[in-house]
């Protein structure tokens, strides 16, 4: 039998388990993603993780939801994206996750798919890049898990308010993908026939370019959508 796969991306679970998106999350987790082998997420799970001693505790009913999914079997690949980049092996042991690169190849069917958080692609955005070399640098996260939970929360609550800061001011096409970003990818996975990544919140099936289709994960608000490949095709569903 073919096996189905779920994507999804950009959740931004807070903290607070009663919000109206942790209980559509928790719910997913316990219908629809059932439903397939495999749950691919590709970035942004977490609205903020300031490290695996700290989240682990702070979103423990999220982590136990993907540690009952891992354990009836099902497979579970998370990616890191600019929320929760510090996402690191005790996240992985916790919940049975196999954590992804900035860029995977995976087959579907007899093509072949390359994930992405998407931050990338959107060479326009150079405020942003220029801050993602940071906080994706192995020395800085070093420094920045050796300082305390609460000067930790301070420098994610900064490097949010300046991310949010610039979306205020920042026009919609700075912050999308752009052509440039995804023919440097396509140099990069000459193979491909689907880019599936999330990032800019657009969810949508982009028409082909270069014989490849872009799909888009939307972020669950105001709708859950995400992408589905049912073994034979992938389509973009809303729960």
């Amino acid at each position: 039998m073919s096996q189905h796969i779920l994507f999804i991306a950009d959740v931004h679970l807070p903290l607070q388990v009663d919000a109206s998106i942790s209980q559509v999350f928790l719910n997913f987790m316990q219908t629809k993603a059932l439903e397939a082998q495999t749950l691919y997420i590709l970035g942004d799970l977490f609205d903020g993780w300031i490290g695996d001693d700290v989240g682990l505790v702070a979103y423990a009913p999220f982590i136990s939801a993907l540690a009952k999914y891992t354990g009836s079997g099902r497979s579970l690949y998370v990616g890191l994206g600019n929320r929760d980049f510090l996402l690191k092996s005790d996240f992985a042991q916790a919940t049975g996750a196999i954590l992804l690169g900035d860029e995977t190849e995976i087959e579907l069917g007899n093509e072949k798919a390359v994930l992405l958080h998407g931050d990338t692609l959107c060479t326009d955005d150079v405020d942003y890049l220029k801050m993602r070399t940071l906080f994706t640098n192995a020395d800085w996260q070093a420094q920045a898990l050796q300082k305390s939970p609460t000067e930790r929360m301070a420098i994610a609550e900064q490097l949010k308010a300046a991310s949010e800061g610039q979306k205020s001011i920042k026009s919609a096409v700075v912050m999308d993908a752009t052509q440039t970003g995804i023919d440097e990818l396509l140099s990069r996975h000459a193979n491909v026939k689907h880019i599936i990544h999330g990032h800019t919140h657009r969810p949508m099936q982009h028409a082909p370019y270069r014989g490849v289709t872009r799909w888009v994960l939307g972020d669950w608000r105001p709708e859950t959508e995400y992408l589905y490949w049912n073994g034979q095709q992938l389509k973009l569903e809303s729960f």
